[in-house]
């Protein structure tokens, strides 16, 4: 019996999987993202672009979805939110797992970058430091935002924070858990809170 209840689960989730193939491109055009040739958006999407933003996704990169597809995965949907005026672009050849990005200026992923399971990426503290305006403001008004920017051929460990203002240089790789509030050189292991330089890496060919 739990046999057969297993084989018909993964069946349930196999027939699912390719549903989503399809119908998240569908969904992401109609939602204003710009995708990419050979992209793979396996299992439900949250994306929200405000019509004067732009989400850009390149070719052959690959989103996934809860579902736990992978168990790191859990069942938590990824979300990708860009605000008014905002950009998302994120390279070719690129692979996120469950990612949380949100964008309110820009946020810009590199070619070939490999984005952890659970990892939150944000441009803007959302709120004001200030208790007066926050008690005041309704959404997010005094709310301090700057630009991300992750190079070409970065890993982002699993469950990492990335915010305001942050450049993650080219190949460096960020450890697990970690939280990066400050800029990391290329070609570098980075880990820890706040995320600091463990030691360099020869990546040369």
């Amino acid at each position: 019996m739990k046999v057969m209840l297993r084989r018909l689960f993964n069946v349930r989730r196999r027939i699912r999987g390719i549903f989503y193939r399809y119908y998240n491109i569908v969904y992401f055009k109609l939602s204003g993202v710009v995708l990419g040739r050979d992209c793979k958006i396996v299992n439900k999407v949250y994306v929200n672009c405000h019509p004067s933003a732009k989400i850009i996704i390149g070719d052959s990169t690959t989103i996934f979805s809860g579902d736990n597809i992978i168990p790191l995965l859990r069942n938590a949907t990824a979300t990708i939110v860009a605000a008014a005026g905002s950009i998302i672009k994120i390279g070719n050849h690129c692979g996120l797992s469950n990612p949380c990005i949100w964008a309110t200026q820009s946020i810009t992923i590199g070619d070939n970058v490999l984005i952890g399971a659970n990892c939150s990426i944000m441009d803007s503290d959302f709120h004001s430091i200030d208790y007066c305006e926050r008690v005041r403001a309704k959404h997010s008004e005094g709310a301090m935002s700057s630009p991300i920017v992750i190079g070409d051929g970065a890993w982002i460990g699993c469950n990492t924070l990335i915010f305001k203002g942050v450049k993650i240089g080219k190949r460096s790789v960020i450890g697990g858990g970690s939280i990066v509030t400050h800029d990391i050189p290329s070609d570098c292991i980075a880990a820890g809170n706040p995320c600091k330089v463990i030691r360099y890496l020869d990546n040369s060919d």
